[in-house]
């Protein structure tokens, strides 16, 4: 079980890392398990085009306004990390 975490918690640094490279994106907050959240431009836009894709996200209403919240809960998730970041950023980039 450890190393499953270790994975989910690298998928979300992976995650991160690639969101802060996009211009217009703010990571809520550095993340410190397997939760990445991140806002720019219209979440709830964003959110149902993802759907849309087939990725599984969740909303995060906070005092700035709604972000996307990205749990990366399977070892798996650190192989798409890149592919779910440029997903994100299109999404909120076009919204």
């Amino acid at each position: 079980m450890l190393f499953r975490s270790a994975e989910c918690r690298a998928a979300a640094l992976a995650l991160a890392a690639r969101l802060r490279d996009h211009h217009g994106l703010e990571l809520v907050t550095e993340p410190e398990l397997d939760i990445v959240c991140v806002r720019g431009g219209d979440a709830e836009r964003a959110f149902a085009s993802l759907a849309q894709d087939g990725w599984h996200l969740a909303t995060l209403r906070t005092e700035q306004g709604t972000a996307l919240r990205c749990c990366l809960l399977k070892p798996e998730h650190l192989g798409v990390a890149d592919e779910l970041a440029d997903a994100i950023a299109s999404a909120l980039q076009s919204s």
